[in-house]
């Protein structure tokens, strides 16, 4: 799971959505999306169809992380992989999160913390934790599924079947 943005309990009004979809517009006219299509498709074999169906949702993503929210998780392989191509074109990456982001958004993988058996039968996810990981405090403090649902719906309404949250807890890449 990636642990890159965080969200507040407060509720988002119309100004802020506003905000998001002005953001949002910004993000979608980024130039360059074309050719991290073809990066996706060449290193992670994703179909222009699916790229299409994802794209979106990344951009999405990528505008909760520059609203301010925290410690959301991810909850896509295929938007995963948009976002891990995105990554591989470094200077493209690179020059989107200062021209259109206004800071870099860091990815930040998903690493497993060793604990024993008997930890794992009683941890399973950040919401549970006892243990504390350097990605996390323990006690719910990680990217939960009903943190990530909260934000994307203050800021966007509907989720995208895209968004794989009947399947997992967060997607390890």
């Amino acid at each position: 799971m990636v642990t890159a943005l965080k969200v507040t309990s407060k509720s988002v009004d119309n100004t802020q959505r506003k905000s998001a979809q002005e953001m949002l517009a910004s993000i979608q006219s980024w130039q360059h999306w074309d050719e991290i299509g073809l990066v996706v498709a060449k290193e992670y074999y994703v179909t222009s169809k699916d790229f299409a169906v994802a794209l979106p949702e990344y951009q999405k993503f990528l505008c909760l992380a520059v609203m301010g929210y925290e410690g959301l998780g991810m909850y896509s392989n295929l938007v995963d992989m948009l976002w891990h191509g995105h990554i591989l074109t470094t200077v493209l990456y690179a020059e989107f999160c200062t021209s259109i982001l206004g800071k870099f958004v860091h990815h930040i993988p998903n690493t497993a913390v060793m604990v024993s058996e008997e930890e794992w039968k009683t941890c399973r996810s950040c919401r549970n934790c006892s243990i504390s990981c350097k990605f996390c405090s323990g006690g719910g403090s990680g990217g939960s599924k009903e943190t990530f649902i909260a934000a994307y719906q203050a800021a966007f309404g509907p989720i995208s079947p895209v968004w794989e949250l009947s399947q997992s807890d967060g997607i390890a890449c």
